[in-house]
């Protein structure tokens, strides 16, 4: 869709233009940005070892020094299977000169929001404050998108997907375009990671009767009544597995998924190679023939294992960045 892209990069321009890095937050999520040092000036960044990293890989001065931020599909890159601890917490890696830091499920299309529930930009320029000058750094945001939003916005209807998904990528490319003009100040360059795919087994939130009759009726209006009524009435717990049920998460709308996620890559490719930012394919690696995602490829229902980098490891090499093509330690 060329027009499409072509409106896309035009309002990407016209952002980096109106680059305004000042950001406001309120309640308590303000009250923790406020009261992390990373935020706080040149301070050094807090960093911590995953639980699970028993060893963790040696200074290499010959290797780039390479951060991924992102939601927490950043986790793979510290080398375990396991999630990294979320922001202000920069983890170390397995893999050398890598750092990974999860700021939250935050969203693709409100990272240009200064006011978002999980205040994504916030984080995400109070991180780049502690990179080191000469660094590369990686963003990786889109499947959350991908796996609920967009499919809702699009009234799960494969018609209204790139719609759904253009919109997304006009407010993300707005981020990243005052992202990268502030990371440029410090001599640091930026890339992209298309976001994965999501596992294409059953949760557990999509078993059960009551689960599944509201799956296939999720654009009902009688199944969005009946889960408000039903809401008031079942513990936190069966209720959060309830409301994933609602949405097109999981096995029967994969089609529907990853057909989002392939739309978002390619719009971000696109968007890398008009700008000359390094890309990294993370999604087309990990699927089926039949366009199915791989589920050999994961730890859990939606994360990557580490099991997947070396697929990826010569697109990054491709990309100045080699710290892949060393084993873990």
């Amino acid at each position: 869709m060329v027009i499409a892209d072509t409106i896309l990069h035009k309002t990407c321009a016209e952002m980096r233009a109106k680059t305004n890095l000042g950001s406001r937050t309120t309640g308590k999520m303000a009250e923790k940005i406020q009261a992390n040092p990373i935020g706080n000036g040149p301070a050094p960044p807090f960093r911590t070892a995953r639980r699970g990293q028993s060893e963790l890989a040696s200074p290499a001065p010959d290797l780039p020094l390479v951060y991924f931020i992102g939601d927490s599909h950043v986790s793979v890159f510290a080398g375990v299977d396991a999630i990294v601890p979320g922001f202000p917490a920069i983890a170390d890696s397995t893999y050398p000169n890598v750092r990974v830091c999860k700021l939250g499920p935050t969203l693709a299309a409100t990272m240009n929001k200064e006011n978002s529930t999980q205040a994504g930009r916030k984080k995400a320029f109070a991180v780049l404050q502690s990179v080191e000058s000469g660094a590369i750094v990686f963003l990786s945001f889109g499947e959350i998108d991908c796996r609920v939003h967009i499919p809702r916005r699009a009234g799960f209807a494969a018609s209204g997907i790139e719609l759904a998904v253009i919109s997304a990528m006009e407010n993300f490319f707005g981020f990243v375009e005052e992202f990268r003009a502030e990371a440029a100040t410090k001599n640091i360059n930026i890339g992209l990671l298309s976001p994965p795919p999501t596992a294409s087994f059953d949760s557990e939130g999509s078993q059960g009767k009551l689960f599944r009759m509201l799956r296939r009726s999720n654009s009902s209006r009688t199944a969005r009544v009946l889960y408000r009524i039903l809401k008031n009435f079942i513990p936190r717990r069966q209720r959060l597995l309830l409301n994933n049920a609602q949405h097109p998460t999981y096995a029967d709308d994969w089609a529907l998924r990853n057909q989002a996620l392939g739309l978002m890559r390619d719009k971000m490719r696109t968007y890398s190679e008009i700008s000359d930012l390094s890309f990294v394919d993370m999604f087309e690696p990990f699927l089926e023939p039949d366009g199915r995602s791989a589920d050999r490829w994961f730890m859990d229902n939606i994360h990557l294992s580490v099991r997947a980098i070396p697929e990826v490891a010569s697109q990054f090499e491709a990309c100045g960045v080699p710290n892949f093509l060393i084993d873990a330690k």
